[in-house]
């Protein structure tokens, strides 16, 4: 459930954090019963300051830190070899993320090509506008002169 809701919620959803979420699972799960009920009691401690996340502390973590302390080595190693056996992929998600990544890499590449364009075209205007500005000061000095001509005069 914790893997899905990091790959689901909008304030999260990023696959690569999913997948460190569960190397330290693992890797909690490896170190042994001790520091799982360390992490869980750190986490009940943590939303214990919280008051609208309380309850979560009375649905799920004060029964996790029960059942993490009773349950017998044998149990918790083989959950701990299962949880290193695992490997998430993206396909596994049942999300079509692999899609979504795909059209969101395509989504990137259009805005970026098309921010490269504006940016060019911002900078030939702008250099336009700074040629027209010199060649605007010398029609005033020529009494007139034809645009056409300022223009073809600038480039020599």
């Amino acid at each position: 459930m914790l893997l899905l809701r990091a790959v689901v919620d909008p304030l999260y959803c990023h696959f690569k954090l999913t997948q460190t979420v569960l190397v330290d699972l693992q890797t909690i799960f490896y170190l042994g019963r001790r520091q799982i009920v360390k992490c869980l009691l750190e986490l009940h401690r943590m939303i214990e300051r919280d008051d609208l996340r309380l309850f979560l502390n009375d649905l799920y973590i004060t029964d996790l830190c029960v059942w993490a302390q009773r349950t017998s080595h044998r149990r918790l190693r083989k959950i701990t070899e299962r949880l290193l056996q695992f490997q998430l992929k993206m396909s596994d998600v049942d999300l079509d993320l692999e899609e979504l990544e795909i059209t969101a890499r395509h989504a990137i590449a259009e805005v970026g090509s098309s921010l490269d364009g504006n940016d060019q075209e911002a900078e030939c205007q702008s250099s336009s506008s700074d040629s027209d500005s010199d060649s605007g000061g010398s029609d005033s000095d020529s009494g007139g002169s034809d645009s056409s001509e300022n223009t073809s005069g600038n480039r020599t």
